[in-house]
């Protein structure tokens, strides 16, 4: 095709960002619309999980498929072997929702009439909730920053001024990957019982800590690496108690638009400034994923702080007209 295939390549990845952008906020709607109220942060917990086991599951995809394959194979035609799996893959969520009904909440919503507005969600998101929105984006931006960090791009990082065990340190990153989903769901099982602010304080000082710590153990010779990847991995899993907030932000009319408004464009600039940003500044400060982590981490116990001031959130199911 020459020259038109890179074109269109890079047209069918947009369209590709562009679907999967619904996937998280979708999940986390779905979830808490459907469980009871007092079970809403646990839930929401365990779907945030839920994608750090597919994580999981891709890197191990990975390593079986570099086992047997070469790395001429791999570019020829290798690379291909992932997207076929995952288009296949693809068609379980829509064959189970098939077969799971809509959420009360949006049956409600349905029986109401909404006025002149209720085609416009962005009218109604930016003219009522532009606060929940800039704190959405806030909170997101506490989600995708240690996701992006502890799960991507940590690995690469380390690398550049740090010299480990291959095999070992790619052990302890998966290692630390199962502690981060242990650390979700815990976690949202405490948020679940007490204050989130009080909850997200405490966290965001403990991956703080873990992180620093992570970092000058390092500096030492890593011989800890497996216990010390553990440790920040579950430290980590706080992003797993954040999503139960983003969905009591937004009345039920805009949940998903402001969600998935706040998720993809934060995680979107996210995406595109972190790796390049962090990786040029790790070549000149070795502790620059450590201070960045740290900063998010900053930005939590802030969070946590207004939020430990505010009256807890009783009913999810509000409507504005």
């Amino acid at each position: 095709m020459g020259a038109a295939a890179p074109a269109l390549f890079i047209l069918l990845r947009i369209i590709q960002g562009m679907a999967f952008g619904l996937y998280v906020p979708l999940s986390w709607v779905f979830v808490a619309e459907h469980v009871p109220r007092q079970y809403l942060s646990v839930a929401c917990s365990y779907a945030t999980a839920s994608f750090f086991v597919g994580v999981l599951f891709s890197n191990a995809f990975f390593m079986w498929l570099s086992s047997f394959m070469t790395t001429t194979e791999l570019t020829d035609y290798g690379w291909r072997l992932p997207f076929l799996v995952a288009a296949a893959l693809s068609f379980l969520p829509l064959l189970f929702w098939r077969f799971i009904g809509e959420t009360p909440f949006f049956l409600a919503l349905t029986k109401l009439n909404t006025g002149k507005n209720s085609g416009k969600p962005l009218t109604i998101l930016f003219k009522h909730c532009k606060h929940s929105v800039f704190v959405g984006m806030v909170l997101t931006l506490v989600i995708s920053s240690i996701t992006s960090v502890v799960v991507l791009l940590l690995p690469d990082l380390i690398e550049i001024n740090f010299t480990l065990d291959s095999d070992l340190f790619g052990f302890s990153h998966s290692l630390g990957i199962v502690f981060m989903i242990f650390g979700c769901i815990f976690y949202g099982i405490i948020s679940n019982h007490e204050n989130f602010g009080k909850v997200l304080v405490i966290g965001s000082i403990l991956l703080i800590a873990q992180i620093l710590a992570f970092f000058y153990h390092l500096q030492a010779g890593g011989d800890y690496i497996l216990i010390m990847y553990a440790l920040l991995g579950f430290c980590a899993g706080i992003v797993g108690m954040v999503p139960a907030i983003l969905v009591q932000l937004f009345p039920t009319n805009v949940r998903l638009t402001g969600i998935s408004f706040c998720y993809n464009v934060t995680y979107g600039i996210v995406g595109v400034l972190i790796p390049f940003g962090l990786g040029y500044a790790t070549t000149l400060v070795s502790f620059s994923p450590a201070l960045y982590i740290a900063f998010i981490g900053f930005i939590g116990i802030i969070m946590g702080l207004y939020f430990y001031n505010l009256p807890e959130f009783k009913k999810i199911d509000h409507v504005i007209l």
